[in-house]
């Protein structure tokens, strides 16, 4: 009895003791960016604490990890539990909305509390993208700059070839641009900028610096200068750019260089296809190792050289960016790339270089070179950089085509991202410009007109852009008999844009007999900007109602985009009380499918949809309600966005008026009456009519319009979706009425305009505004055009009322 007790007794003291060895103690770990005060907030640079997000990652040397996210308005303050005799080594990276500071620290567990001792760097380490679009407008461009937090507009720079405006971030993502003006006397102007596009600085060049000098800028990320490079080819300075803005200029002896460079003490320059290295001793700089000569590109079986365009210095890397092109003499193509060189201390490495986002030695068919997609089509301007990507712009020519003459072709304006790890490009259609642009030769519009015989609807007229007067040639479209049924062209359309090809979708409405029924035609536009009627073909004779029946009301609108691998067409139309939106199968002869959005009438208020847009993101649609159809007292107009499912996705409110007290000349209504989604941004024109039609007291009538988009089209609407306008149109007596979108052109809005204006007084004066309306980048102010084509109405007069009929 006494062994088997002590045997007892042995084993829970062992037990006991083991429990005690594996016993660990731990001690408090606390972050706090906020409570030491070590860098006062929004000091040298840093933005305001609780307006940026933080990621907080630490890393433990037994191979654990933490991450902690704190968003905005959170206390940057971590507080947490780690075994004693921890080595932790802490991250943190502090976000705005342009770029990305960061600090790091190792500590050993102690125990008690721990309080690590980290300060954020004095100066970014990433820096998100920037977009910018440089406009001609009358003798001077204009530059649009777009902050990742602000925008800029830069008014009065010269228009010259090669005066392109250079740009540069420091590292409180502070935007640098220099740039000539167009004014005299012409000169270059250096000016500084907040990254949220505020706090305008002007910057005093060096005396004598005229516009024969080429301007470059650039940023040393270790060490925290901002550098001004000046050339005429023969004397050359270099300035570090104090952050007082004072300039001390740098002896630069032998410097070579048009595009630059400077990383770590290191400046890196090109000049006709050579790479020069130098080091910055202070007051002067040092050639390192020899210089390097940049690959040619084989295009059409010879070797071309490459225009560098910008230069970037990554860790121990070189990237240069180039652009070659021809768009005036034959082969016809517009390439782009990036060359990858390595450097050391003792100079830039003695090896071939790394090349991508280009295809060496393309041949032309038919005098045209085609580049691929995944390739640039002229890489310009780095926008950015995050990690192991590098933002680029990407800015070139595409769509070629010679015949029949002249030569037409596209911009093509991407954005794109280069991984510098795998080497991997992505680009995605932006609707900046980037730099100035060729003049691109006017493809096709498709002008619509009513027919002179106003049973036979509407005709359609092939017409060059900017031409929109005489219509005596054949239209493209127009009114057919086929066996004794009446078919005619409407005004219901849409664009669609695929992988290969632009479509034009068209509703026709046939009769027969009394019995009615409505078709979609497509039309395919060629390479040259013409849309052949002999590709159409006929999508569905049927529209199906609601029970699957031929449809009897004609639609009001239609849109086309492709869900997952299916092509849809959505159409809608009024029914009795509701407003349906249904779809069909494009490539299977215009099945119907299930899917059905159903707006009913409700509480005294009437509801019509007044257009339709789609892409992948949903199904954006607009919906006018009016209280009263003869006589309203309110109206408004909402965009609402559904799921390819049929699901509301939510809306957002744009027009809303009371009216029931205005005089009959104030009277008023809008709507919008066309929308059009191009590179994932929702574009759309509404139409407002003042002054009250078909009433003898009324004096005068005239209409306005206004061009407006929605960016993030991803996100569900709400009342907090930005709706931006981007046009507001004019005065009354201009009588602008944007009708439709006439155009599926990737960089232009082009709308026809059919308004009014009319007075009794002093003598009674009509006047219809036939117009064709010609956007481009940003979209702000039109190209206005004169046309014979009458579009929906005419304006009238009898004597004692305005009409609209």
């Amino acid at each position: 009895m006494k062994k088997i007790l002590c045997f007892a007794l042995l084993f829970t003291l062992l037990f006991t003791s083991c429990k005690l060895l594996m016993q660990e103690d731990y001690g408090t770990v606390i972050i706090d960016l906020e409570g030491k005060g070590e860098r006062a907030v929004g000091a040298n640079g840093l933005p305001e604490l609780s307006s940026a997000s933080m990621k907080i990652e630490i890393m433990d040397s037994r191979g654990g990890s933490l991450v902690k996210y704190l968003e905005e308005n959170e206390a940057k303050v971590f507080q947490g539990n780690f075994i004693v005799g921890s080595e932790l080594t802490v991250r943190v990276s502090l976000f705005t909305g342009s770029a990305v500071w960061a600090g790091n620290a190792g500590l050993t567990v102690a125990e008690g509390n721990n309080t690590v001792n980290l300060k954020l760097s004095k100066n970014a380490v990433f820096f998100k993208p920037f977009g910018f679009s440089v406009i001609k407008k009358g003798s001077s461009e204009t530059y649009d700059i777009t902050m990742p937090e602000g925008t800029i507009k830069i008014t009065g720079a010269s228009l010259g070839s090669t005066d392109n405006p250079e740009f540069c971030r420091d590292g409180k993502a502070r935007l640098y641009v220099a740039y000539k003006t167009s004014s005299a006397p012409a000169n270059w102007k250096l000016e500084r900028y907040n990254s949220d596009g505020s706090g305008k600085k002007e910057i005093t060049l060096p005396p004598g610096l005229s516009t024969n000098y080429t301007v470059k800028l650039a940023y040393d990320i270790k060490k925290g200068k901002t550098y001004l490079y000046c050339t005429d080819g023969s004397s050359n300075k270099f300035y570090p750019i104090g952050e007082d803005t004072v300039l001390s200029e740098i002896n630069g002896g032998t410097l070579q260089g048009a595009y630059i460079a400077v990383y770590n003490g290191y400046l890196f320059t090109v000049k006709t296809n050579k790479l020069y290295m130098y080091k910055i001793n202070g007051s002067s700089l040092s050639s390192v190792g020899s210089q390097k000569s940049l690959p040619g590109v084989k295009v059409a079986g010879s070797d071309k050289s490459v225009n560098c365009r910008d230069v970037f210095i990554k860790d121990n890397k070189i990237y240069i960016l180039f652009t070659l092109s021809s768009i005036t003499g034959s082969p016809y193509y517009s390439l782009g790339g990036i060359i990858e060189y390595a450097y050391t201390e003792e100079g830039i490495e003695d090896r071939p270089p790394n090349q991508y986002g280009f295809t060496d030695g393309l041949a032309p068919e038919n005098n045209i070179i085609h580049t691929p997609e995944n390739d640039f089509y002229g890489a310009v301007q780095v926008l950015g950089f995050e990690d192991d990507n590098i933002y680029i712009a990407d800015e070139g020519f595409n769509n070629f085509n010679t015949s029949p003459p002249p030569i037409t072709y596209s911009h093509v304006n991407r954005l794109a991202v280069f991984n510098t790890r795998t080497g991997t490009l992505t680009f995605k259609n932006t609707d900046y410009k980037w730099f100035l642009e060729a003049l691109v030769p006017g493809g096709k519009v498709l002008l619509l007109a009513k027919n002179t015989d106003t049973d036979k609807g509407f005709v359609y007229y092939q017409k060059n852009e900017g031409e929109y007067n005489g219509l005596s040639e054949q239209a493209l479209i127009k009114y057919e008999n086929v066996n004794g049924e009446n078919r005619k062209p409407t005004d219901v359309f849409c664009y669609y844009q695929d992988e290969d090809y632009e479509h034009f979708y068209l509703l026709w409405e046939y009769k027969k007999n009394g019995n009615t029924k409505f078709a979609i035609k497509k039309y395919i536009r060629n390479t040259n900007g013409s849309y052949l009627e002999n590709m159409s073909f006929v999508v569905t004779e049927n529209l199906p109602d609601y029970n699957n029946y031929n449809l009897s009301v004609m639609p009001s609108a239609i849109a086309v985009c492709k869900d997952n691998s299916t092509t849809y067409l959505y159409y809608t139309y009024k029914q009795i009380n509701t407003t349906y939106i249904k779809r069909i199968n494009c490539y299977d002869s215009g099945a119907s499918d299930p899917y059905t959005v159903k707006i009913d009438d409700s509480g005294g208020s009437k509801s019509f949809c007044t257009a339709l847009a789609a892409n992948q993101d949903g199904v954006f649609a607009a919906i006018k309600s009016v209280d009263n159809e003869a006589t309203p007292t309110t109206y408004s107009a909402d965009i609402r966005k559904y799921k390819h499912t049929g699901i509301s996705d939510g809306e957002r409110n744009y027009i809303s008026e009371n009216i029931p007290s205005l005089p009959v000349d104030n009277f008023r209504l809008a709507e919008i009456s066309d929308m059009q989604v191009k590179n994932d941004i929702l574009y759309g024109v509404s139409v407002k009519k003042t002054g009250k039609l078909n009433n003898s007291v009324t004096t005068r009538v005239f209409t306005s319009g206004k061009l407006f988009k929605i960016e993030n089209l991803s996100s569900a609407f709400n009342s907090s979706t930005t709706i931006i306008d981007l046009w507001n149109g004019g005065t009354e007596t201009e009588g602008f009425a944007p009708y439709r979108i006439i155009s599926g052109s990737e960089n232009k809005l082009i709308i026809a305009s059919d308004g009014y204006y009319g007075n009794k007084n002093p003598s009674p004066k009509v006047q219809n505004k036939n117009k064709v309306l010609n956007f481009s980048y940003p979209y702000n102010t039109p190209d206005v055009k004169d046309t014979g084509a009458k579009f929906s109405k005419e304006l009238d007069f009898d004597g004692s009322q305005f009409k609209w009929k």
